[in-house]
């Protein structure tokens, strides 16, 4: 079925994410949205860019291309929902949990830096899925900057 045909049987996104995960991987969810995405509807798009939002933390690195592709869909259909495209993925991104040593940067930080740093290096500047991986790298690095200034707070408290 389409997203717009199975959409007006979900009462809310929330239940339409818990289901999909508990069927598909996220993977399985870029392929089978892909085909669906270049001649979807605002409002096809606006129910893809919800669901999306509770995908993995990762999926917009291990579906860069289906994301990159997916935005720009959006941006040629309306710039609004581009806006909120980008906003579920930049959730998705930064969402879940982060673990590491207290007064070092968090591991999963630094490869959100350096993946999205390899990702920007094949977008142009006007991409509009560059907005989308220069955020989640300035997320990043915000919070690296933040733990080595409380590694610097703890040194001096010794």
């Amino acid at each position: 079925r389409l997203v717009s045909d199975w959409s007006s049987d979900v009462c809310s996104s929330d239940l339409a994410a818990s289901a999909v995960q508990a069927v598909w991987v996220w993977a399985d969810m870029a392929d089978f949205l892909r085909p669906l995405v270049p001649n979807a509807t605002a409002g096809s798009l606006g129910l893809m860019a919800r669901l999306l939002r509770q995908a993995h933390h990762g999926f917009v690195f291990s579906q860069s291309g289906f994301v990159i592709d997916f935005l720009n869909r959006c941006q040629a259909v309306d710039s609004d929902l581009l806006d909120r495209a980008i906003s579920n993925f930049f959730g998705s991104a930064i969402s879940g949990m982060r673990s590491g040593t207290p007064g070092e940067p968090m591991p999963r930080d630094l490869e959100d830096v350096d993946r999205s740093e390899r990702i920007l290096s094949r977008l142009s500047r006007i991409d509009p899925a560059f907005r989308l991986y220069r955020g989640i790298r300035d997320s990043a690095q915000r919070n690296i900057d933040e733990s080595r200034r409380e590694a610097e707070m703890l040194d001096e408290d010794t």
